[in-house]
């Protein structure tokens, strides 16, 4: 069939090829993405840049992790009671342990491209060990302890899991303190006020990265966009300057 050449608006061109949304229902999908597809190589290429910057990211990220362990650490062996091995001492040490080894874990490459039910299980670890050193240290890291598992529920889950996860880490401990400390409403409230800081911010980035990942592999709206499924269709599409303005042009099979 020869190819049909329209000369109408662009939003009314691109919506009759089923290339974009207009107001009225839309046109016929674009075919899926091939191999071979034009599209292809640029999904590829956006997805091979959003793993090239998230490795970036979690190389810079990566000695904050090491000094919030150093942190933790260091203060529950100078609060009271200290480590040991009997009784409460040696839940403190477990704990704080248990805390090294978990955060390291999620710093490691390796390990933050597994699933989210890894994440979630060393999340949980994390959390829970803020959780066990605010009821055996009441003056000890468990605040900052639990506070680092919210941030990584943020960062690396989804955004109900993370706000989930990030919750019940925040009233275990604000409940644990309630229970454990007298008085209690103020260490309550600054523990969850020091756990909502970072769970915050934590979405905000997380969002702001998968924002730039869909915009960068999903397309959108530009000529660059358009032409390439104009190409899938069978057609082409061109723009440029007019006497009158700016024209688009789109050819696809009629």
């Amino acid at each position: 069939m020869p190819a049909a050449r329209q000369t109408v608006s662009m939003r009314a061109r691109l919506a009759a090829a089923g290339l974009i949304h207009a107001g009225e229902p839309p046109g016929p999908p674009a075919p899926q993405d091939t191999d071979q597809g034009p599209e292809s190589a640029r999904v590829s290429a956006a997805r091979a840049r959003a793993r090239e910057r998230r490795g970036r990211q979690r190389h810079l990220v990566r000695p904050l992790g090491w000094a919030l362990i150093a942190i933790v650490v260091t203060t529950g062996l100078n609060s009271s009671p200290a480590p040991g091995l009997t009784g409460a001492r040696l839940g403190v040490s477990l704990a704080l342990a248990v805390y090294a080894v978990a955060v390291a874990a999620t710093v490691a490459v390796a390990w933050a491209r597994r699933g989210h039910a890894a994440q979630l299980a060393l999340i949980g670890l994390i959390g829970g060990c803020g959780v066990a050193l605010a009821a055996l240290q009441p003056h000890g890291p468990a605040e900052l302890a639990a506070s680092v598992g919210v941030w990584i529920a943020a960062v690396r889950l989804p955004t109900l899991p993370g706000v989930i996860a990030g919750g019940v880490i925040t009233g275990a401990l604000a409940l644990t303190i309630v229970l454990s400390q007298h008085p209690a409403v103020q260490p309550a409230l600054y523990a969850v006020l020091l756990c909502l800081l970072p769970g915050v911010t934590g979405q905000f980035i997380r969002r702001g990265r998968e924002s730039q990942d869909r915009t960068e592999a999903g397309g959108g709206h530009g000529m660059a966009v358009m032409r390439e499924r104009a190409a899938r269709a069978g057609g082409t599409a061109r723009a440029g300057p007019t006497a009158g303005g700016w024209l688009v042009e789109l050819e696809v099979p009629g």
